[in-house]
């Protein structure tokens, strides 16, 4: 009885300190996609970063460290929505990318443009004036 009372503190005293952790590089991913955005003069959407995939990776002293990569999108003309990635190891950013090709949404005034847009939206993505307008046609 004692061992296992023993073993759930342990165990929950190990559920902290991940959370902690993971609160902590967070924290730092996010200042860190802040001052990414601010050198590139972009603008970081939403103010929020999501956690993408962690593992474990060895760090430069050789000692094994979570490494989390953390996603954001970031603005560049007002109209568009482009991803970027920060990777943390530990408590420190050892990567930093911005996709300028991956688009996710366009903006209205784009879409009247004589240029079609060639980017490939994921599936998830609905241009909502060519669905109201097919929506209003089977209405009518």
């Amino acid at each position: 009885m004692f061992s296992s009372t023993l073993l759930v503190i342990a165990l929950l005293l190990l559920i902290i300190w991940l959370w902690q952790s993971s609160m902590h590089a967070k924290e730092v991913a996010l200042a860190a996609c802040k001052t990414l955005c601010e050198q590139h003069h972009l603008q970081l959407l939403d103010d929020t970063i999501s956690l993408k995939k962690i593992r474990l990776r060895r760090g430069d002293s050789g000692s094994v460290k979570f490494y989390r990569v953390y996603a954001f999108e970031y603005n560049t003309d007002g109209h568009t929505r482009r991803v970027g990635e920060l990777g943390v190891l530990g408590k420190r950013v050892i990567d930093q990318r911005l996709f300028s090709h991956t688009t996710l949404t366009t903006a209205p005034e784009a879409a009247n443009d004589a240029t079609p847009n060639t980017a490939k939206p994921s599936a998830t993505i609905i241009d909502f004036r060519q669905y109201k307008a097919q929506n209003d046609d089977k209405a009518q």
